[in-house]
């Protein structure tokens, strides 16, 4: 958001009209889907607000709210900027990308919760993650996701939220460093048209492991004890903030401009530390990470009530570390905005061609619900002219109880081994045992983004009972949102740098697809290595008659005249005498 003057970007925005995804007759006539869309309601601010709705318009909720629920296990108060798990507020200046600001602090919060990072050391780009997000379509037509995401004008002016961020981050865009990549907020000009080169940097050390949505003060409360901080978004205006006590609460319900970070809680704080012309009903209150420095608020940060009537998409991120994978395989470069919803389970699956010696990992999906069941079944040698994603020999079958809509990684209990150019596939089935099932799926969108999908890539099983697979692309709709992550199974070489008398050498044992290096030892330097002498010739410089020899390898000249420190040497003296030798007959034959 930014914080001068809130400028309404623009109103309620209509319901996406994606009915034609995927056409029905795909299906079955009895298995017909119907449809849930993610509807855009505002843009204010640095926040794109949005809600879950039916194919009549109406909202569908993810689950009960129950915001007002308390668990007796969870402590009455905490704060995880106490417990040193929240890095220092920043500062965005007059750009609308909180969100960025929002997600960059809770993967730090996560890294250091997890020992991967110190406090001083996690400190994560905001303007990478905002460029290749709102630049999101890729300029390199083999990257997989080619054709999805966003083609924004001034990426750091447009509002977002943690739907898409995590997307972004979902297909491994960032996250790097902040020294890399340093946020100008007041010169946005500076982070701007980065190579594409650096799309995939995630010098952070740190990749995406799920983004989950919470309606559950229980949930929140527990995520921000076992990941640092939780993400929300509210509408702020400075008529609702006490200053005194950095206290805020809005009492009517409003649209969003602004998304900041949770970082603890105080279910005593008292509702008269509120404006006293507008209190909340009760006491309680979050601790909240905010983005415009340390010098607004509590040295950045304040409080907002329980009962604030806008506060709203809460959601919570964790990490894992980058350097325990390969390879993603994903066609997914930007958000869902549609879902196929059945009665009953149905089954998707993405197609993928392995570029090395690798070993099938984790998958990654996106679920709709409070309660996802899934069935993943991985097949490997898949043949060439495959028109389904079973016709291959079947590697592996487990299942998972997935909570929360959002983004989730599922590890392999066994990783499944595949060679160069082996066709592999990844199909799941979803079922939600609380109601009807939703699949999320790519949709035709509006404002800047877009989708594709290419022959052979996605899958969708027409039938809940049998093997009725459609190629999504030959009927016209887009890709299903199922990742593959690989580990590299290491083809090592060696490699042998000699040592000089200047540097010194190493002998190591390294990997031909990813590069890293599984043992290495310094060979020492070694001494000078001259060459031969050179025939003795008189020196102005040193008065006598001189012979030279040279290192090979830095030039280092060495000198020896006929004496040496006033002793002679069998083989200066025979040098000495043939020397002698040649020029007796040098004057014999000139005479």
């Amino acid at each position: 958001m930014k914080k001068a003057t809130l400028k309404f970007i623009s109103l309620v925005l209509s319901v996406l009209l994606l009915v034609s995804i995927v056409p029905l007759s795909v299906f079955a006539a009895e298995e017909d889907p119907t449809f849930i869309y993610v509807e855009k309601t505002s843009q204010e601010g640095g926040v794109a607000d949005y809600r879950y709705v039916d194919e009549n318009g109406n909202e569908v909720a993810t689950e009960s709210n129950e915001l007002g629920c308390q668990s007796v296990s969870l402590p009455s108060k905490y704060s995880a900027v106490d417990a040193g798990y929240v890095t220092a507020p920043k500062y965005q200046n007059t750009t609308g990308v909180c969100w960025a600001f929002s997600a960059m602090s809770l993967l730090e919060s996560d890294s250091i919760k997890k020992g991967y990072k110190t406090l001083s050391q996690a400190d994560y780009s905001e303007a990478h993650h905002v460029w290749f997000t709102g630049r999101g379509l890729a300029q390199d037509e083999n990257d997989l996701a080619y054709g999805d995401g966003y083609a924004i004008d001034e990426p750091y002016n447009q509002g977002g939220n943690w739907r898409i961020s995590a997307a972004s981050l979902a297909r491994w865009s960032g996250a790097a460093n902040e020294i890399e990549f340093p946020f100008y907020g007041s010169n946005t000009d500076s982070m701007s048209n980065y190579d594409e080169s650096e799309r995939y940097n995630n010098s952070s050390g740190v990749i995406l492991e799920s983004a989950q949505e919470f309606t559950s003060m229980a949930d929140i409360k527990q995520w921000i004890i076992d990941h640092g901080s939780v993400t929300a978004a509210f509408y702020y205006d400075d008529g609702f903030f006490n200053s005194s006590s950095n206290a805020y609460y809005n009492e009517t319900s409003d649209v969003i401009n602004h998304q900041i970070v949770i970082v603890g809680w105080d279910d005593s704080f008292s509702a008269s530390g509120f404006n006293a012309d507008c209190a909340p009903s009760g006491n309680g209150a979050w601790l909240c990470k905010n983005s415009w420095s340390q010098y607004w608020g509590d040295g950045g940060y304040f409080w907002i009530s329980y009962y604030d009537a806008s506060i709203r998409l809460f959601a919570g991120y964790s990490v894992q570390k980058s350097e325990d994978y390969y390879k993603n395989y994903t066609y997914n470069g930007a958000e869902w905005y549609s879902a196929f919803q059945f009665s009953d389970a149905h089954q998707v699956a993405n197609v993928f061609t392995a570029s090395g010696y690798e070993s099938l990992s984790a998958i990654a999906v996106q679920t709709f619900g409070d309660l996802t069941e899934i069935e993943v079944i991985i097949y490997k040698n898949i043949s060439s002219g495959y028109t389904s994603p079973i016709q291959g020999t079947q590697a592996c079958k487990f299942s998972a109880e997935l909570k929360n809509t959002g983004y989730h990684t599922v590890y392999l209990d066994s990783p499944v081994a595949l060679e160069p150019n082996e066709i592999f596939s990844v199909v799941v089935e979803y079922y939600n045992p609380n109601g009807d099932t939703a699949i999320p799926v790519e949709a035709a969108a509006s404002d800047g983004l877009s989708y594709s999908c290419r022959a052979g890539e996605s899958y969708i099983n027409a039938s809940s009972t049998g093997n009725s697979w459609r190629e999504v692309s030959k009927q016209g709709g887009y890709n299903v949102y199922v990742q593959a992550m690989t580990k590299c199974n290491h083809q090592l070489d060696s490699q042998i740098k000699a040592a000089t008398c200047t540097e010194s050498g190493y002998e190591k044992i390294y990997c031909t697809q990813c590069g890293s290096v599984e043992a290495e030892r310094t060979l020492d330097k070694t001494g000078h290595s001259y060459g031969e002498w050179s025939e003795y010739t008189y020196s102005v410089e040193d008065g006598k008659r001189i012979s030279t020899s040279t290192c090979v390898n830095c030039g280092d000249c060495m000198k020896r005249g006929y004496y040496t420190n006033n002793i002679i040497t069998l083989d200066k003296l025979m040098e000495l005498i043939m020397v002698k030798f040649r020029e007796v007959l040098k004057t014999i034959f000139t005479l």
